[in-house]
């Protein structure tokens, strides 16, 4: 395990945050319509009492793929969603691609000097599916273009809430064919992941290969690290490197392979989200279990949520992971069970009662869950 990187604390952010996984925000709903157990209702209450605080709940595109691909039934999505929407009020992650940029621009200046002066933070924290998916502010598109100028800008705002939680909810059963017809594909995502899933899997084959010598710790994390590095995010590290006239094969040359291997550990821990997953999935491969999707998603989550977080509340192998790597407690980022929350949001809560601005990120404190008066969809 590397030490910790004291430097990467400079990530957090100015407004307390809290990243829930999926099962927690799945607890949350159960708890409020009154099916919960007394763990889940005492975390309920105190995650409500956070938000209305001020704490920020965001979500992530991991959350938004779950929620649709895992919760099947319409009815369950919008009973979900509206927990999810009051609490979080919709504030998501910024798009991985986006914040994983930024990480590796600032690897590039801390190891090479390039570029010359240090990236500028960027915003993390937006709202709705287009930041959360493409990292940009995005509204919806209406079909009268006046729309916009007949209503009152804080109607138009009570209007986008609305639609993002709509949009969170997905769609009924009776509208799949109509989106189907409009470029709807949900099997390529599926595609996707589980061509995902066949690549760690074939690392998990070879290392269960009874006649494959097996490899050190340190050598079994560099060969994730690398894997991670040139199958996952090999186009950026390639644009970066022409952009800044680099040679990827010339930086991370040697004179022997352990110095090679050593100019590539060192950049890919620099880029906290890619030194997360390199630090999980190690871990997970050392114990030899095949991959599926959910770790896959999880990783992904954690990895972009970490740096950010004050606090994660995993599900309990991810909590096992995080523990073992020290991954968490790298970044100054708290683990939290579900019955260790309460106690863990309330230092949150005070400082975010401190900063005395808005608390939904919405330029107010107020969230609606149904579509203002007058206004039809």
């Amino acid at each position: 395990m590397t030490e910790p990187v004291q430097a990467s604390r400079v990530l957090k952010l100015s407004r307390p945050t809290v990243y829930l996984d999926q099962w927690m925000w799945v607890a949350l709903a159960k708890a409020e319509n009154g099916k919960g157990d007394s763990r889940e209702i005492k975390a309920f209450e105190a995650v409500k009492n956070a938000a209305e605080s001020g704490v920020a709940f965001p979500l992530s595109s991991t959350t938004y793929s779950e929620t649709l691909s895992g919760v099947t039934d319409p009815n369950q999505r919008m009973t979900l969603a509206r927990t999810v929407a009051s609490i979080s009020y919709m504030r998501t992650l910024r798009a991985p691609q986006v914040l994983v940029e930024h990480q590796f621009r600032t690897a590039m200046h801390a190891q090479f000097g390039r570029p010359t002066f240090r990236p500028a933070p960027i915003d993390v924290l937006g709202h709705g599916a287009h930041w959360a998916f493409r990292g940009e502010a995005g509204g919806f598109t209406f079909s009268a273009p006046e729309v916009e100028t007949l209503i009152p800008r804080t109607t138009m705002t009570e209007v986008y809430q609305w639609a993002e939680f709509r949009l969170f909810a997905g769609p009924r059963d009776d509208q799949v064919a109509s989106l189907r017809a409009n470029g709807y594909n949900p099997e390529a995502a599926a595609a996707s992941m589980s061509s995902r899933v066949d690549w760690e899997n074939h690392l998990y084959t070879a290392l269960k290969n009874e006649g494959m010598a097996k490899p050190s710790a340190p050598v079994l994390r560099f060969f994730v690290q690398a894997r991670e590095v040139l199958h996952e995010h090999n186009r950026l590290l390639y644009e970066l490197f022409h952009e800044y006239n680099m040679s990827v094969e010339r930086t991370f040359s040697g004179k022997d392979v352990k110095t090679a291997r050593r100019k590539l550990s060192n950049f890919s821990d620099a880029v906290p989200s890619l030194r997360i997953a390199a630090d999980l999935k190690t871990h997970l491969f050392r114990q030899r279990k095949p991959w599926t999707t959910n770790p896959i998603r999880d990783i992904d989550a954690l990895a972009h949520a970490v740096p950010y977080s004050d606090v994660v509340v995993p599900d309990r192998e991810m909590i096992s992971l995080l523990t073992r790597s020290k991954t968490a407690e790298a970044f100054g980022t708290t683990i939290a069970h579900l019955e260790d929350l309460p106690s863990a949001l309330g230092p949150l809560a005070a400082r975010a009662e401190r900063l005395g601005d808005d608390r939904t990120g919405w330029g107010g404190n107020t969230f609606r869950l149904d579509p203002p008066p007058g206004v039809t969809f």
